[in-house]
């Protein structure tokens, strides 16, 4: 998997400190996407040693390991593994996607997901006329209104 950068982030998750990891090669095609870099194929190629490293450094400070992106065909395996390897730390799991209907495959091992394409007239999650959802897993517990102002 490739990806652009790590970060932590803290307003992606309700509840949770973030572990961010950006993945590379988004074929979503949002039109007007607001994250070009990842579209592209560029960025590192993330292995297992890295990645256990980075559950190693930051496992004090984070609560939630975090997919953006990397659910296509090409990365499905690998991000599964990666979630399942985030479990077994003790890290809740979350992805971000800009499709909808993910495979059970992936989520079966998410304890939170974010799915829908970008579509600018709608806006985010933010936006009271958001497409994007944001779900607790596996119940599918839509909590897309904790993004939204007043909540």
């Amino acid at each position: 998997m490739r990806i652009i950068e790590h970060k932590i982030w803290m307003q992606e998750v309700p509840n949770e400190i973030s572990l961010a990891i950006c993945v590379a090669g988004c074929t979503v095609g949002c039109k007007n996407c607001h994250w070009e870099e990842l579209n592209k194929l560029e960025g590192r190629k993330m292995n297992m040693i890295d990645y256990e490293y980075l559950l190693s450094m930051y496992k004090d400070l984070v609560s939630c390991v975090l997919f953006m992106g990397g659910d296509d065909d090409t990365n499905k395996e690998e991000l599964i593994t990666f979630l399942e390897l985030a479990k077994k730390y003790g890290y809740r799991t979350c992805l971000y996607s800009g499709r909808c209907g993910i495979i059970e495959e992936i989520t079966e091992h998410l304890d939170y997901l974010k799915e829908g394409p970008w579509i600018e007239s709608l806006g985010g999650l933010d936006s009271p006329t958001t497409n994007q959802r944001f779900y607790r897993m596996p119940e599918r517990e839509d909590l897309t209104h904790l993004f939204q102002k007043g909540e």
